[in-house]
């Protein structure tokens, strides 16, 4: 055996794997990093110290660093040869030469190759050579190579691929003083024809997990599409052809990849022709003493080559076709980019900002494993481009995406999903996660994340903003009432959580979810949920197994619902319980025939679409006044005889009498002399007119009979337009109502309305009173404006000078890039704004010299910027 220790090298300068330095290195040894550095940049099983590694160590107390890189490898193809293949050298031989060019010559494939022809064999007739690097152009050239064999190459050739293969069992160690870095390019497979069945060449016998697809024939964005393992070509098909189907199925022992299968049991999108396809140019791989020649991919994760960081070292892949197994505890820092990855990887307790940018986690076989697990990260998370896929939605708490005590996570275009349960389409448990988001604090931004197969989970958070969420219910086909869920749960103890728009993946219909869209409970505080589907255009709940509820809400307090277009619910748009209070409703549609209770409690709702449910309910209070569209011209408002509470008081009060409130939704007024005034607390919009119709009373002892009389009672109102209430009660009915003339739908309307009992009866009570109002399609599209957003600017010197520009102008001098100005304020100071503007943030103080913090990007959250000036030593 002869284990290897390196002493020498600097980052600059780095031992290579193929250097005489290491000669000796056998299959299963290994490598001890003491203040040493090591570089791989070619094949460990094909250069000049052939060798499959075991664990590498690099000192805690000396450190050192591993370096995989597959920047400068190229293969060159040729179509003629001479001589016999040469044998492996060692590095910085740079043998191979020609007119103008040079290279370092790793081995010699013959087309069609897995492997490389061995050293002393004929040269093949066609084929490439694997460079270390080169300098030149290769196309035409007759080469040289060492030992005398000549090849006349058909091409300059590309960017290449390196192997580098672990031992089963083995582990890289990195410590605080420790580097691991794998940081590849990008290897071109081919491209897309069109074809159904086509295939791709992987260089090796081994898994790839996932690899990139250009969106358009040139047009230079790539998407990932996953390996669906045994999910591929299955009779059962778990894949479809849609756009959720962009995977791919492979012969792990061929290396032969398939995507658009056509010939049997179908699956997989068709991409357009002309797109090429990509992959990560390190291939890392597993092996075992049995055979190091074959690559091997153990069931436990744990058991593949991994990674020790328990001493806080640092780890960055780039550009990798990873199947080791990426688990990372207790590292200093973490980032993996560009890159296709196994199945699973873990990170925990991750000092510096933890960051996934632009992979792809894939499947082999039927192995089963969560595919990314965070915990304890309380710096930063950040996740861009990630697409990931479990094999199974089987067991109750099966999650893709699990994220526990974590701070600042910001996730941004990236697509999470899960097939069925082992043996069918269709999920085996409804609680099934994409996303399982557990005590996250700070500031956590999700934007465009896409949700297939399951659901995200928000437990005990803070500060959670989703933005613009792309659902499908399934991975392959429509909306299921089996194992049906909601598609965002945001519950126990979780506070300010905001949903932002949402929508079906690519458009696609009937894969809404079943139960509802949103759903919030257990001692939750403050959801704000806004901009589902629009007033042209409402979000579709379905022809088939329609979505029952848009939003259901229990056991909490402040929710706000705004913007919410639906069509096409099988109940109802929400389901709010009596358990909730701080209710805000506006233009939230169902259709116009949707019966719609609100049990809320302190709840006003403005500009909907359905049918006011009128029956009084049990425990509801501070509930008064809603507006809603039954139709395309036709609408209500609706008094609900509910008690105030001190918040309230405004809108609803008893002036005289001994009227009381039930608590079942009635207020009994038993006595002549009793007297409710209820006072609408906003103009309703988008009315056009009061209609010329009596209003609708609901209770004992309200049958209208003429004027502004009803069986038992007196009803009159007073109305205002903007100007102020008119002053004089008029009779409530249809005529008089209707007689206040044309409302501006812009400005809208607001009433006063007094009820007074004539006839004393101990049975005397008023559940509902509804008042009908004309609009028409245009103008009931008329939307309450959005609240504005908070920055707040914490840690500056108490009497400071604030100013935000807008960032996106140029300081002309004039003021007119000033957004806001604070004058000698103190810390902390707040900036509201609408939209997302980007800002520029100054701060000015005598004695401090100015501190600009610049181009900052704001979003449709509530947020806090910290900042800190400086002493000016030489202010006078």
């Amino acid at each position: 055996m002869a284990n290897q220790t390196l002493t020498t090298g600097t980052p600059a300068s780095r031992i290579n794997f193929d250097s005489a330095t290491l000669s000796g290195l056998l299959n299963g040894e290994t490598i001890t990093i003491n203040g040493g550095h090591l570089l791989i940049d070619g094949d460990v099983r094909w250069g000049f110290n052939a060798a499959v590694f075991d664990s590498m160590t690099i000192s805690a107390t000396l450190g050192g660093s591993v370096l995989i890189d597959g920047r400068n490898v190229w293969e060159v193809p040729f179509s003629a040869s001479t001589g016999n293949v040469p044998a492996a050298e060692a590095v910085g031989s740079n043998a191979v030469t020609g007119a103008g060019i040079t290279g370092e010559l790793i081995a010699v494939w013959a087309t069609g190759a897995l492997a490389p022809t061995a050293a002393a064999a004929a040269m093949p007739a066609t084929g490439w050579i694997k460079l270390r690097s080169k300098t030149g152009d290769f196309n035409g050239v007759t080469v040289t190579l060492p030992g005398g064999a000549t090849v006349t190459c058909s091409g300059n050739g590309k960017r290449s691929w390196i192997h580098a293969v672990g031992e089963e069992a083995g582990s890289v160690t990195v410590p605080r003083l420790g580097i691991f870095e794998a940081l590849g390019d990008w290897y071109e497979l081919g491209e897309t024809n069109g074809a159904d069945d086509q295939t791709f060449q992987f260089p090796i016998a081994d898994n790839c997990p996932a690899f990139q697809v250009e969106t358009a024939a040139g047009s230079g964005v790539y998407e990932w599409w996953l390996n669906g393992g045994a999910r591929w070509g299955a009779a059962t098909v778990y894949i479809p052809q849609d756009a959720r189907g962009k995977y791919f199925g492979m012969d792990n022992a061929t290396g032969v990849i398939t995507i658009a299968r056509r010939a049997t049991n179908a699956c997989g999108f068709k991409p357009p022709t002309g797109c090429k396809v990509r992959v990560g140019n390190i291939f890392l791989s597993n092996s075992t003493s049995t055979n190091f020649a074959l690559n091997t991919l153990n069931a436990t994760l744990a058991t593949r080559y991994d990674f020790t960081t328990t001493a806080a070292g640092i780890v960055n892949l780039d550009k990798v076709s990873c199947n080791w197994y990426v688990s990372l505890t207790n590292a200093f820092e973490a980032n993996l980019t560009n890159s296709g990855i196994l199945q699973s990887v873990i990170f925990s307790n991750i000092a510096a900002t933890l960051t996934l940018d632009n992979v792809g986690i894939g499947l082999n076989s039927t192995t089963e494993f969560t595919p990314i697990t965070v915990t304890n990260c309380f710096t930063a998370v950040d996740f861009n481009k990630v697409r990931a896929v479990r094999y199974a939605g089987a067991a109750s708490g099966n999650v893709v995406n699990t994220l526990t005590d974590v701070a600042n996570y910001t996730e941004t275009d990236c697509q999470f999903e899960i097939f069925g349960s082992t043996t069918a389409v269709t999920r085996g448990n409804a609680t099934i996660y994409t996303s399982l988001l557990t005590r996250l604090v700070g500031n956590n931004v999700i934007t465009r994340p896409t949700v297939i197969g399951g659901f995200i989970g928000i437990v005990t958070c803070a500060n959670v903003t989703l933005n613009d969420v792309r659902y499908a219910d399934q991975i392959n086909g429509t909306t299921v009432s089996t194992n049906a869920l909601t598609a965002i749960s945001i519950n126990t103890g979780c506070v300010n959580v905001k949903v932002d728009g949402f929508s079906n993946f690519t458009g696609l219909a009937n894969v809404h979810p079943y139960n509802g869209i949103v759903v919030v409970a257990t001692g939750t505080q403050g959801v704000d949920v806004r901009n589902i589907g629009t007033p042209a255009a409402p979000y579709n709940c379905g022809s088939a197994n329609a979505t029952g509820v848009g939003v259901t809400a229990s056991v909490m307090v402040d929710l706000a619902l705004r913007r919410i277009y639906l069509q096409n619910t099988r109940t109802s748009p929400l389901s709010i319980a009596n358990t909730v209070q701080n209710v805000i409703i506006d233009n939230v549609w169902g259709d116009g025939a949707d019966s719609q209770a609100l049990a809320g409690v302190n709840l006003t709702a403005r500009g909907c679409r359905w049918t006011n449910s009128t029956t009084g309910q049990s425990s509801v209070y501070g509930r008064h006044w809603e507006d809603a569209f039954t139709s395309t011209t036709a609408g209500r408002l609706l008094i609900a005889m509910n008690e105030p509470l001190a918040g309230t008081a405004d809108q609803c009060a008893i002036t005289s009498g001994v009227a009381a409130f039930t608590s079942g939704g009635q207020v009994a007024m038993p006595v002549v002399g009793d007297e409710v005034i209820w006072t609408m607390p906003y103009f309703a919009l988008g009315i056009t007119a009061l209609t010329n119709a009596n209003p609708t009373v609901t209770g004992t002892g309200a049958t209208f009979v003429s004027g502004n009389n009803w069986t038992n009672f007196y009803l009159d109102f007073q109305w205002d337009t903007g100007s102020g209430f008119n002053g004089t009660w008029l009779p409530l009915n249809g005529a008089t109502l209707n007689g206040i003339g044309a409302i501006n739908p812009a400005t809208g309307v607001k009433l006063k309305v007094r009820a007074q009992t004539k006839t004393a009866a101990t049975t005397n009570a008023l559940t509902y009173i509804t008042i009908a109002t004309t609009t028409n399609s245009t103008d009931q599209q008329t939307q309450y404006p959005l609240p504005r957003t908070e920055l707040t600017i914490t840690g500056f010197q108490s009497g400071s000078d604030v100013v935000v520009f807008d960032a996106t102008l140029p300081s002309s001098g004039d003021g007119s890039n000033v957004l806001a100005t604070g004058d000698a304020v103190t810390s902390p100071w707040i900036f509201d704004y609408a939209g997302t503007p980007e800002v520029t943030i100054g701060l000015f103080k005598n004695g401090f010299t100015p501190t600009y913090y610049r181009n900052i990007q704001l979003g449709t959250s509530n947020s806090t910027l910290a900042v800190s000036q400086l002493e000016d030593r030489v202010f006078a």
